[in-house]
């Protein structure tokens, strides 16, 4: 992983990767199972991950690796991040983040 926060993205033909300070996501035929392109998430500094393959992604077969890094990407975060009715709303706090510091 990054030492600071410099999102680093990166497509082509057969793979789409977000690498983050403290998350990567890719989809691509790096990573397979049986066989079949996956999506990836690796945080905690490599100490978790987890791989969703293609077909699960309910991708349409004529979607892009991007789309389907995308749309893992979303899954990841509507299992892992799920919005608490105490903190959905934008605290005064949040508002006031000056760009030029949120990527450290």
């Amino acid at each position: 992983m990054q030492e600071k926060n410099n999102p680093n993205v990166g497509i082509s033909d057969d793979y789409a990767v977000l690498t983050c300070k403290n998350i990567r996501f890719y989809f691509g035929y790096e990573v397979t199972d049986m066989d079949e392109w996956c999506f990836e998430a690796v945080w905690d500094n490599g100490n978790q991950s987890i791989k969703i393959p293609r077909s699960s992604l309910k991708v349409r077969d004529r979607d892009s690796c991007e789309e389907c890094l995308l749309k893992g990407i979303g899954w990841f975060f509507s299992k892992y991040y799920p919005v608490r009715k105490e903190t959905s709303k934008t605290s005064d706090a949040a508002k006031s983040v000056d760009v030029d510091k949120r990527g450290s």
